[in-house]
């Protein structure tokens, strides 16, 4: 979730577009799906913070350099 959150602002700065709704429905389903995590079980807070960090750092540092 962290790599689509930062696909949808890295876009709207590269394309110069205001893309605020989709970033409104990727803040909230980054939410849901980060909570829905930690509901389960399934992970920790560690581990889901990690999780999107890297993820949105990945994609965010491939997209700005190409």
């Amino acid at each position: 979730m962290g790599a689509l959150t930062a696909l949808v602002l890295v876009l709207s700065v590269k394309m110069q577009t205001p893309l605020t709704w989709f970033m409104i429905v990727m803040i909230l389903s980054t939410g849901l799906v980060m909570s829905s995590r930690l509901w389960l079980n399934s992970h920790s807070p560690g581990e889901v913070w990690s999780g999107f960090l890297l993820g949105a750092f990945g994609i965010g540092l491939t997209l700005i350099l190409f």
